[in-house]
């Protein structure tokens, strides 16, 4: 079967800006956009096929027409994949997990990562925070002095962040990335270390990276367990350890999830 393609969904944002119009040559107008959806399921924002039998229809009703095609078992299409380029820093965030949100939003959670595509000296992001209790952030709202309690860290192209739901985090100015959000909830890729500011240790290079890797095995964080490996030029152990993580991750979501 020929590969499928996509007409991609674009997203008028404040921080955006005319990139995708002006480096990437899309007709766009002159409102400011800040993303480019590629691939999307989400009610509302679907992205259409523009190839092949399927022309014209949208990813959630090829999804379930025709499951043989993506070869996994879910009910709703699982990934939603964007580039964003900034103009300005993004709004502090924090996504919930599935429990919350479909109790509370009657949708999915959301857990993402990214691939830093371009940046600049100064860039940056916000990722967890270091307030002792939830007392002391929500004073620090109250006061406009949040950001003294987020963990702040530059960035260069070609880092990558693991962002699990529940976790604050933002994105800085000048920045062009690649966002996979993943729409449902891998138990294992979620597990994270009790204390927020060790989560943190999937930036290697803020800590000494075997010191990094002894706590990241010890506790399950194989997702940046890999990441260390890869950066220490251990190759074969990130490929082991990444097929174990992801095997491992669907084996419980579809154990969890079997009516």
């Amino acid at each position: 079967m020929p590969l499928l393609f996509f007409e991609p969904i674009f997203m008028k944002r404040i921080w955006g800006d005319h990139y995708f119009k002006k480096e990437l040559k899309y007709p766009l107008d002159d409102e400011l956009y800040g993303e480019l959806w590629s691939l999307s399921a989400v009610k509302d924002a679907e992205t259409k096929i523009i190839n092949g039998e399927f022309k014209g229809k949208t990813l959630s009703e090829i999804f379930l027409s025709n499951p043989k095609l993506f070869n996994f078992d879910f009910k709703e299409f699982p990934l939603l994949i964007k580039l964003i380029h900034t103009s300005d820093l993004l709004s502090v965030q924090v996504h919930p997990d599935d429990e919350y949100a479909k109790v509370h939003e009657n949708q999915l959670g959301k857990t993402e990562c990214w691939y830093f595509l371009d940046a600049k000296d100064d860039s940056f992001i916000y990722y967890g925070h270091h307030a002792k209790s939830p007392s002391e952030f929500i004073d620090a709202i109250k006061v406009g002095k949040c950001e003294e309690l987020l963990d702040k860290y530059t960035i260069q192209q070609d880092d990558f962040a693991y962002i699990p739901s529940k976790t604050i985090h933002a994105i800085g100015k000048n920045i062009l990335l690649l966002e996979i959000d993943l729409l449902i909830k891998l138990k294992k890729f979620n597990e994270v270390l009790p204390s927020v500011r060790e989560q943190l240790i999937i930036y290697p290079r803020v800590y000494p990276k075997e010191k990094c890797l002894q706590k990241c095995l010890e506790n399950n964080i194989n997702d940046a367990a890999i990441l260390i490996y890869q950066s220490l030029g251990e190759i074969e152990k990130a490929l082991e350890l990444t097929r174990n993580s992801v095997e491992k991750a669907f084996e419980d979501y579809l154990s969890n999830n079997n009516e």
